[in-house]
Formats: C-alpha cells, sequence, structure tokens
C-alpha cells in the first residue's frame, strides 16, 4: 500500500504547512516551454523510462506529443493530429478518447501516437454513445455508455467488463481516472448540480459530494474541489472522506488537478473568480507551495496559471500562455533538479 502523502524530497524550502512540518524538503525544477502547435492546452503527461508523453487541444483537434529523451530542451516534429478529444494518456504511450458529436453508435477512440482510431472494444452499439476517458498503466479503460436519452452508465472495460449502478439522481457526466485496480472516479450532476463519484467494491458509484474529480492515484486517492471551489484530496484509497488542502495567504479558491503515485498533488488557486490563477502543489501532510517560486530560470514573457498534471518521477505539466503578442496559450513542464 502507498502512502497517501510524498516523503521527503530533495531540496529545503519554505512552505505553508497544514497541520505538518514547516521544514518539509521541496523540489526545485527547470523549466522548458512545450508549444507543438500555436496556442494549444495542454491536459495530460505521463512519463516512463526517459520518455514523455503528453496530449492536449489546439485549433479544435486533439494532439499527442512523445519526446526522447527527457532531457532534451526541444521537442521533435512528432505531433500525431486526430480529430476531437484526446483523454487520457498512459505511461507506456497508449491513449484514449472520442468524439465529441452527438452521432449515436460512436465508440471511442483507443491507440497510441501511430493510430488513433474508433475502437469499441467488444461492445455493440444501439442507439447509443461509448466515450472513453481514462486508461491505466495496465490498459484498463474508464468508459460511459450514453443511451440516446437518460442518464449514462459507467464501465470499466478490461478482464472482465464491470457496470456500475448509479446512486440516487446522479447524471454522470466524465471519468477523471483509473488505476491498475480498476478503481475510477469521475463527476456527473445531482439534481443539477456538480456532484464527485468514485467506484466502490459492489460495483455501485459512491457519492463523493458537491464538487468534482480531478484524479485518482494508485492507492485510490481522489482529488478535486469541493461545493465551496476549494481543493481536497480523500482520506485513503477506500475512503469517501474528503479532506480539505491549504490556500495560499489571501486566496480563495483552488482546485487539485492530479496526484501521482507517491501521493504529491498539483493544481492551482486564485484569489478571486477574477484573478489569474496560479500553479500550486501540496506536499506532505498537506505542504503547499507556489511552484512559481521553485523554477530555477523562468522563462521570459511566459505566464504560468495551472498545474494540470504530474507523473510518477515528479515531473509537472503546466498550462500558461504568452504575456506579449498575442497571449497565446502553451504548455510549461517542470523538471525536478537532481
Amino acid at each position: 500500500m502507498r502512502k497517501a502523502w510524498l516523503p521527503s524530497l530533495i531540496l529545503a524550502g519554505v512552505i505553508i504547512g497544514c497541520g505538518g512540518s514547516s521544514d518539509v524538503e521541496i523540489a526545485s525544477y527547470d523549466a522548458a516551454i512545450f508549444e507543438p502547435i500555436a496556442d494549444c492546452r495542454v491536459t495530460r503527461m505521463a512519463t516512463s523510462g526517459g520518455t514523455e508523453h503528453i496530449i492536449g487541444q489546439a485549433g479544435g483537434l486533439a494532439f499527442m506529443v512523445t519526446n526522447t529523451p527527457r532531457a532534451a530542451v526541444g521537442f521533435p516534429d512528432q505531433l500525431s493530429v486526430a480529430e476531437d478529444i484526446v483523454a487520457d494518456v498512459n505511461s507506456g504511450g497508449d491513449i484514449v478518447g472520442y468524439d465529441s458529436g452527438v452521432v449515436l453508435d460512436t465508440p471511442g477512440l483507443k491507440g497510441d501516437l501511430s493510430s488513433f482510431t474508433p475502437n469499441a472494444l467488444g461492445f455493440t452499439l444501439s442507439d447509443q454513445r461509448l466515450r472513453y476517458y481514462a486508461i491505466s498503466d495496465s490498459d484498463l479503460v474508464a468508459a460511459i455508455l450514453f443511451p440516446a436519452s437518460g442518464a449514462g452508465t459507467v464501465y470499466r472495460i478490461g478482464a472482465p467488463n464491470t457496470s456500475f449502478v448509479n446512486f440516487e439522481d446522479l447524471i454522470p457526466s466524465y471519468l477523471s481516472g483509473i488505476n491498475d485496480d480498476g478503481k475510477m472516479c469521475g463527476t456527473g450532476t445531482v439534481k443539477g448540480l456538480p456532484h464527485a463519484f468514485m467506484t466502490g467494491a459492489d460495483a455501485n458509484l459512491i457519492d463523493l459530494g458537491e464538487g468534482t474529480a480531478r484524479a485518482m492515484n494508485a492507492e485510490g486517492v481522489v482529488v478535486g474541489k469541493n461545493q465551496d471551489s476549494k481543493p481536497y484530496y480523500t482520506d485513503g484509497g477506500t475512503s469517501s472522506n474528503r479532506i480539505a488542502l491549504p490556500l495560499l495567504p489571501g486566496f480563495t479558491l483552488g482546485e487539485a488537478m492530479d496526484i501521482n503515485d507517491s501521493g504529491l498533488i498539483v493544481g492551482w488557486q486564485q484569489e478571486t473568480e477574477v484573478s489569474d490563477p496560479v500553479p500550486v502543489a501540496w506536499y506532505e501532510n498537506g505542504a503547499l507551495v507556489d511552484l512559481r517560486t521553485r523554477i530555477n530560470v523562468m522563462p521570459a514573457d511566459v505566464g504560468l496559471y495551472t498545474a494540470v498534471s504530474i507523473s510518477n518521477d515528479g515531473t509537472i505539466l503546466i498550462q500558461g500562455r504568452r504575456t506579449t503578442g498575442g497571449l497565446t496559450q502553451l504548455g510549461i513542464i517542470l523538471r525536478p533538479t537532481p
């Protein structure tokens, strides 16, 4: 069983604590601009053996870039453009997604850098849409089967396929994580309000309360934001109890976007609803750091806003934008300094 919090890291830094030590050691980072195509939105990253797999959206199309070796500052021209949505990538570079249209009898998309095509994965569709939202390192797929009308059904596609029962009034919207044990999390609506949920041991979905569920790690810890637009994590891999994460001084809003298997959490915070977000990470015992303060050399004319993804080796993917010349979106990769 993995711990729910990261053990000590490399360099000491000043942090905001939440019941823990104020001398937690934290990492510093080298920053690299990631801009394989103009005005791109980055959504997820996974790494393995020195290779980085990064997915996102640009100009209404999805992309995936594989970078080898990870130490390179630039990126080779390996942009693989597919229609619509690439939702998730695993450490082996396998990707899943879906056609964002509403045409019935449309299966989800599955593949890798070389091929990303419709694949019903054994389902026979009849006036239905099948969408894939997440993929584990062991190739389990988190999916929702949507009928022509009414609430969709959550599926874990693997050996064997398993459907899950919605709790009362839940209409599942999307899934955001699946681990190698087949546990999943996602977000739906209950009487018009967003609700986070996770899968239980008995093929039932468990209500985590109002808010979102953004990611799940190998232990089954879920992260997101609660009904007050504040970040949380769940208390262990089987508990539905949500524990609040701290905010930076003067900040009032935030969301935890991802968690790796060591328990390191990344996300964003805002002072107000109209202020720009800042990228943050939560360390041992809820220790909190503004990631902009941990970068060795800040890229010129670039603003860092939302930490969207973290890999198991501690590499962080941030959504940012240029502060001059059209304010176009781009990604920034933070690699821990040895």
